[in-house]
């Protein structure tokens, strides 16, 4: 099988965590954001924002299954025993959806424009993380909104000024693999890529329901699979 090719330099990955399925549901607690240099072994750069839970939309299903379920957590402790935990460690204090909006967007398009442009933006699955973060991007349009996609995006597909559509790393998985099924697809892709397990430096980031930690692991996968090419800004040797 073909190893996948790209001409990307550089991928955003972004993960959320929300206390619902839908905006009308639930509510953006969290999402972290990291910038990985295709073949690279670390990130460039990365960014978080906490919003807090203070008011928040809480979906009773995504409550049971996830938030007070310990089997998603760690410990025995349950994600949201985690997040508060990990809250009050490192004191952190929550942004306003304006200001977390606001900050996203100027570190994402710095760290755009050091990629000379040849970035994109990936999720975990698709619509989720996409939909939570482009409602946030949405609040705080400019008026005039077609006028404005270069000064504050309304959409996650508008973060860098011009159109440019996200993607997600299940479909990459389902694309490369040549199969769509529900579940198995990166095993699959690996399989037929000759890849009998991860290295350790990718299996390093884990996930973990931080986002921050989340984004990295996506990141890392990107990053491994994409060297692996071929393309413009993959002709290097993969990192193992």
């Amino acid at each position: 099988m073909n190893p996948p090719r790209s001409n990307v330099a550089k991928v955003l990955a972004v993960d959320v965590e929300t206390t619902g399925q839908t905006e009308r549901t639930g509510t953006l607690v969290e999402f972290g954001a990291a910038v990985w240099r295709v073949g690279a072994k670390t990130p460039d750069a990365t960014f978080y924002a906490y919003l807090g839970t203070d008011g928040a939309v809480w979906c009773a299903r995504t409550r049971l299954e996830f938030w007070d379920n310990a089997t998603h957590g760690a410990g025995g402790k349950t994600p949201l025993a985690l997040l508060r935990e990990r809250v009050a460690r490192d004191a952190i204090e929550p942004l306003s959806r304006e200001a977390a909006a606001h900050r996203f967007v100027a570190w994402a398009r710095a760290q755009y424009a050091a990629a000379d442009e040849r970035m994109i933006v990936v999720t975990d699955t698709s619509g989720f993380d996409h939909a939570f973060l482009s409602g946030l991007l949405a609040e705080h349009q400019e008026t005039a909104p077609c006028a404005a996609a270069a000064a504050k995006p309304y959409s996650l597909n508008y973060l860098f000024g011009a159109y440019a559509p996200v993607r997600d790393i299940n479909s990459f998985y389902l694309g490369v693999g040549g199969e769509l099924r529900k579940w198995g697809a990166r095993d699959r892709m690996m399989r037929l890529l000759g890849v009998d397990e991860l290295p350790v430096w990718v299996r390093a980031y884990e996930h973990t329901h931080n986002p921050l930690d989340d984004a990295n692991s996506i990141g890392a996968k990107v990053s491994f699979f994409l060297s692996r090419g071929g393309g413009d800004a993959t002709r290097q040797k993969p990192a193992e």
